[in-house]
C-alpha cells in the first residue's frame, strides 16, 4: 500500500476447497481519510496455478462487479475513470522474476473523498496431489497495520482424511483448533482459522499459511463426479501397493555448469546421494553430468544393487563439480538415445521411464534456440510417430533458469515441471527430494480414458468434449483428473485401460456420483479450469512472433472473458461510471457467496456429438495449425508443478 491516507480496516482470506478445487475470497475494507480523491496501489499474491475469477467493489450505496477485458482495454477504461474522479479498480498481473511459487497481481483503486470501500477478490485453483499429499498455500500480504486480519481454510471431500496438517503464518497468534465433521450426505469437512494476536505489528507482513493433507482413497480407479448440468470429472487414483509398483528406468541429467558453483552444487550433490539411496533394487538408472559437454556415468542403464548405488554415490561425490557452459540439447539427446538403445521389449513395457533433468540456467553451448531444442527432443522422443518414449521431469533451479522453456519441455513430453528456489540451507535439497518422490512409484503406463453414455447405444463422449485422456505414466502417489461435459441427465460409465506391471489392466467398476447445487458448481468450474489450462499450453507451444500465435492470443482473450478467468492476456477493471454488461450465463466464481450460482448455459445445452462453439473453434484451429506445420507440440497436458522450498514442510501442527 503506497498511500498513507488510505487505511485498511479489515482484511480476510477465506478458502473453501471441495473436489480438489479451491475457491479463495480476499476481502479488504479501506477508508480514504482525506477530503480529496486518493489512489492506492498494492499487490495480491496468489499461487501460480490459480486464476483470478472476480473482483467486486462495494460502495456505500451500490455494488460494482468488475469485467474482464484485454489488458490494453482495461488500462484505458481505468485511466478514463480516474481522470473523472470516480471510484475505480484495476487488477492486472505483474512480472516478478523472484517469485517462485506465486504470481503477483497489482490492484489499483481510486477512492473518492472520505469514502469507505470494500473490495472482494476471488481466485480459483486445482489442488494437485504429489507424493501422496495435497498441498495448498494461502499468501497473506500487507505492508501496514490492519485492525482485523483473519484467515480461514475449509476442506470438504467425500473421502475421509488420513492426515491433516498445517503450518500457520506465525506462532504468536490465535489459532482455532481444527474442526472435523461428517455430514449426513457423507462429506468430510476440516476447518481451521487463524488471526494474529491483538496489537501485533503487521507492517511488511508477508507470510504463507500451508495446508497439507492426505485422503483415504480406497477405490481402485477413484470416482467420477457428475453434475446435473452435464459436466463430470473423473478423479483417478490407486492405492500404493508395493506388489503393483513398477520398476523404473530413470536417467538423471544434472547441470554442472559454472553457474552451479558453490551452494547450488552442494545442495544438488547431497540430494542426489539421498535419491540414489531411495532407488529400489528392481530399478535401473544412469547419470549424465553436463556443462559444455556431457559425460555419461555408465554405457547403459544399470540395476540399482547395493554395489552399483555405492559406486554411483562415489561418482557423484567426486564428479559433481561446477565448470563450463550449458549444453542442454546434447545432454537430452544422449539421455533419450539410451531409452532407444534398449533391446528387451519386456523392460520397455513393464518399467516406468523418466528423465530427471535439473538445471539452473539456459542453453549457452551447442544448440541454444529453445524451439530448436524442443524440436530435437520431439524428434528423438517419438515412438511410432507419437509422444513419448519417456516422460521428462524438468527442474528449474534458481532465478536464472529458463522457466518458460523448461515448462514447455515437461508439458510437451508428458512430464511435470518444478521450480525450486536456490537458498543456502536444507530447503533446496528437500525440494529436490520431494520432486523425486513425486515420480518414484510408477504403477501404470499408457493410460487411456473413455466415457460411455448409458442408454444411448453406449455412445462414447467425443474426444472434443474431454480434457486430456491419454497419459504415458501414472505414479500411485499422484492423481489424474479428466474432465468433460455431455447432455444433462446422462449416466456416465468410465473405463480406463492401462499397462500394469505384468499385463494390461482395465478399470471398469469406478463409481459415478451425482452432485447438485454448490457441489456441482465446483465440478463445473474444475472442468472449465482444466480445459483453459490445456488451451494455454497449446498456445505456448506455438512459435513466437507468428501470425497464428497472435490469432490464438485473441481467441484466448475471448475464452477468458466468456468463462471469467483472468489470464496473462486479460485484466479485471471496475468503475462506478460503467453500466454492467448483460450476464452471459457463465459461473463467475462467486462460489459460496450470497448470489445465486450461475450455470454455464452452453454446457447445459450440449448434446452428444455437438461441441460448444468455444472449444470447437479452438481445437479445430490448433489442429489446422499442426497440420500446416505451425506447431510440433503433442496435444497433452500436465499442470506445471511448482515446488518451492517453502513447500517442504518439516514442522506442522497436526490434528
Amino acid at each position: 500500500m503506497d498511500n498513507q491516507a488510505v487505511v485498511i480496516r479489515e482484511l480476510t482470506v477465506n478458502s473453501k476447497t471441495a473436489f480438489r478445487f479451491a475457491n479463495v475470497t480476499i476481502t479488504c475494507e479501506m477508508e480514504n481519510t482525506l477530503s480529496s480523491t486518493e489512489q492506492a496501489t498494492f499487490d495480491v499474491r496468489i499461487p501460480k496455478s490459480a486464476f483470478i475469477t472476480s473482483f467486486v467493489i462495494n460502495l456505500s450505496n451500490r455494488t460494482i462487479v468488475a469485467e474482464i477485458e484485454a489488458n490494453e482495454d482495461a488500462s484505458k477504461i481505468f485511466s478514463d475513470a480516474v481522470s473523472k474522479g470516480s471510484t475505480a479498480g484495476l487488477v492486472s498481473q505483474q512480472s516478478l522474476s523472484d517469485e517462485f511459487d506465486r504470481d503477483a497481481f497489482n490492484i489499483e483503486i481510486s477512492l473518492a473523498a472520505r469514502s469507505t470501500v470494500i473490495f472482494v477478490l476471488q481466485y480459483q485453483e486445482a489442488i494437485e496431489k504429489r507424493a501422496h499429499k495435497y498441498i495448498q498455500r494461502l499468501f497473506i500480504d500487507t505492508d501496514k497495520a490492519v485492525s482485523n486480519l483473519v484467515v480461514t481454510n475449509e476442506v470438504q471431500e467425500r473421502e475421509g482424511f488420513k492426515t491433516f496438517n498445517y503450518q500457520p503464518p506465525t506462532k504468536n497468534a490465535i489459532l482455532t483448533p481444527v474442526s472435523n465433521t461428517l455430514s449426513v450426505h457423507g462429506v468430510h469437512t476440516k476447518k481451521i482459522s487463524w488471526r494474529p494476536e491483538a496489537g501485533q505489528d503487521l507492517s511488511g507482513f508477508s507470510k504463507t499459511f500451508l495446508i497439507e493433507y492426505e485422503l483415504d482413497q480406497k477405490n481402485e480407479g477413484g470416482n467420477v463426479y457428475i453434475t446435473d448440468g452435464g459436466e463430470f470429472a473423473h478423479m483417478f487414483s490407486t492405492t500404493c501397493e508395493e506388489t503393483k509398483i513398477m520398476g523404473k528406468k530413470i536417467m538423471f541429467v544434472i547441470d554442472v555448469s559454472g553457474s552451479m558453483d558453490g551452494n547450488p552444487i552442494a545442495q544438488v550433490r547431497s540430494a542426489m546421494i539421498d535419491i540414489v539411496n531411495r532407488l529400489r533394487t528392481y530399478d535401473f538408472f544412469n547419470i549424465i553430468l553436463f556443462s559444455s559437454r556431457n559425460a555419461m556415468w555408465k554405457p547403459s542403464f544399470v540395476q540399482a544393487t547395493d554395489n552399483s548405488k555405492a559406486e554411483a554415490k562415489r561418482h557423484l561425490s567426486n564428479k559433481l563439480r561446477a565448470a563450463g557452459g550449458t549444453n542442454i540439447n546434447s545432454a537430452l539427446e544422449a539421455a533419450i538415445e539410451e531409452f532407444e538403445s534398449e533391446t528387451e521389449p519386456s523392460v520397455e513395457e513393464n518399467y516406468g521411464q523418466t528423465i530427471f533433468l535439473l538445471t539452473d540456467g539456459s542453453a549457452t553451448d551447442g544448440v541454444t534456440g529453445t524451439d530448436d531444442i524442443l524440436a530435437n527432443v520431439h524428434k528423438h522422443n517419438k515412438e511410432d510417430g507419437k509422444c513419448c518414449k519417456t516422460t521428462i521431469l524438468s527442474i528449474a533451479f534458481g532465478q536464472m533458469a529458463d522457466v518458460y522453456f523448461l515448462r514447455r519441455l515437461a508439458n510437451e513430453n508428458n512430464g511435470s515441471f518444478v521450480r525450486i528456489n536456490e537458498i543456502a540451507n536444507e530447503c533446496s535439497r528437500n525440494a529436490i527430494l520431494f520432486s523425486y518422490e513425486s515420480i518414484a512409484n510408477p504403477s501404470y503406463k499408457n493410460l487411456k480414458f473413455e466415457f460411455l453414455i448409458k442408454g444411448n447405444g453406449d455412445t462414447k463422449v467425443p474426444f472434443e468434449n474431454l480434457t486430456q485422456t491419454s497419459f504415458l505414466q501414472y505414479d500411485c502417489g499422484s492423481e489424474l483428473i479428466v474432465g468433460g461435459w455431455t447432455k444433462p441427465g446422462s449416466i456416465i460409465i468410465p473405463r480406463v485401460d492401462a499397462l500394469g506391471m505384468t499385463d494390461r489392466v482395465a478399470f471398469t467398476a469406478v463409481p459415478s456420483i451425482l452432485t447438485t447445487g454448490i457441489d456441482a458448481a465446483f465440478i463445473q468450474r474444475l472442468v472449465q479450469y482444466k480445459k483453459l489450462k490445456e488451451l494455454i499450453q497449446k498456445y505456448e507451444a506455438l512459435p513466437n512472433d507468428s501470425r497464428v500465435k497472435n490469432e490464438a492470443e485473441r481467441f484466448l482473450v475471448k475464452v477468458s472473458k466468456e468463462q471469467n478467468f483472468v489470464t496473462q492476456f486479460t485484466s479485471l477493471v471496475v468503475t462506478d461510471i460503467r453500466e454492467p454488461l448483460p450476464s452471459n450465463g457463465i459461473q463467475t466464481g462467486k462460489i459460496g457467496g450470497n448470489q445465486a450460482i450461475k450455470r454455464n448455459k452452453m454446457a447445459a445445452d450440449l448434446s452428444i456429438g455437438t461441441l460448444t462453439t468455444l472449444n470447437y473453434d479452438y481445437i479445430d484451429y490448433v489442429h489446422d495449425m499442426a497440420e500446416q506445420g505451425y506447431s510440433s507440440a503433442t496435444p497433452t497436458y500436465t499442470s506445471p508443478l511448482v515446488v518451492c522450498a517453502v513447500l517442504i514442510i518439516s514442522a506442522f501442527g497436526s490434528f
